[in-house]
């Protein structure tokens, strides 16, 4: 589905709204027309998502070889996954950041090292019983990206410096990075307030996923923190229409900033208070927020509140014969 953002009669923005197999249940996809035609983000590697691509182009009167510029802001399957096939079809290079490189021409290397990340972090955080309920799900759905991803080769690439302006059809963006939901992230910001967010800003708050460190990727990386620092960071700019890379576009980055800070620090202090209370254990602080069922957004964003309180000196770890044990700071 194509949905219409002018914003002048030469460069305008449209979102293409793409299947995903996750939770999102659809994924942006922006075409900007301008000097030449940018496609920011491309969605899974699905016959769903490329028949939805092609349809939101044609509702605009273009093909798909009419694509100069490919975009990616981050290294998450529903938005790089169909890169190389987009690439192949339309003959436009995929443009990336040094972060997300290496994921897209070496997938199953840094799938191989967050996958480790991921166990060892649940290794030290849950009991026996519970990894072995959980690993199966994990695993399940390290394959089921596999099968939507597709490697670019180094040739369909090239790589923009994140220190820099980005042209986007022809008007220059300023590059933020965004570490939080993952490090790899990217916003652009044109001066007149437009923003490409990624999965920064939406409606909901961004999931802190589980991945390595950008300087040691067998170690894992505290990402609510820096998804706090993201914030105030933006908080400090002229945002006016906000492009997100889910659900609608919206404005007002201030109003849903402080409210997603809210949520934060009111779970943050809902955690403190069970550990505060005797509640020692990993999954049994995630049960007590979520209820017990299987989620996968909850179990990282409890290690995210978790992670806040180490930072803040309120709580401490403690290893035991059973995992890591948190207790209140004396």
């Amino acid at each position: 589905m194509v949905h219409w953002n002018y914003t002048t009669l030469k460069y305008n923005i449209q979102r293409i709204e793409l299947p995903t197999v996750f939770d999102m249940k659809t994924v942006n996809s922006f075409l900007v027309q301008g000097e030449y035609i940018t496609l920011i983000d491309t969605g899974e590697n699905t016959e769903e998502s490329w028949n939805a691509l092609i349809d939101g182009i044609s509702e605009l009167g273009l093909k798909i070889s009419d694509i100069e510029k490919i975009l990616i802001t981050h290294a998450h399957v529903d938005h790089i996954g169909m890169a190389s096939r987009v690439s192949q079809e339309s003959g436009a290079k995929v443009h990336v950041s040094e972060l997300v490189y290496p994921w897209a021409t070496n997938l199953s290397i840094e799938w191989a090292r967050r996958s480790d990340v991921l166990k060892s972090t649940f290794n030290d955080h849950l009991s026996a019983d519970q990894n072995k309920n959980f690993m199966p799900i994990f695993q399940s759905f390290f394959g089921q990206v596999s099968n939507i991803w597709e490697n670019l080769s180094p040739d369909q690439v090239e790589i923009f410096d994140i220190t820099k302006d980005i042209d986007i059809s022809g008007k220059s963006y300023e590059i933020l990075h965004c570490p939080g939901h993952t490090w790899t992230q990217t916003c652009f910001l044109q001066e007149n307030g437009d923003f490409f967010s990624a999965d920064m800003l939406l409606k909901l708050t961004p999931t802190c996923v589980i991945e390595g460190k950008i300087e040691n990727l067998s170690e894992r990386n505290k990402s609510m923190p820096q998804l706090l620092h993201s914030f105030e960071m933006l908080l400090q700019k002229n945002i006016g229409t906000i492009y997100p890379g889910h659900y609608n576009i919206m404005d007002n980055h201030t109003a849903l900033i402080t409210k997603q800070l809210e949520r934060i620090h009111l779970r943050k202090n809902q955690v403190f208070t069970l550990v505060e209370n005797g509640t020692q254990r990993f999954f049994d602080l995630f049960n007590s927020l979520y209820g017990g069922k299987f989620n996968f957004p909850g179990l990282v964003m409890t290690l995210g509140y978790l992670d806040l309180l180490l930072d803040e000196g309120r709580i401490r770890e403690r290893l035991s014969d059973d995992g890591i044990l948190y207790e209140k700071e004396s």
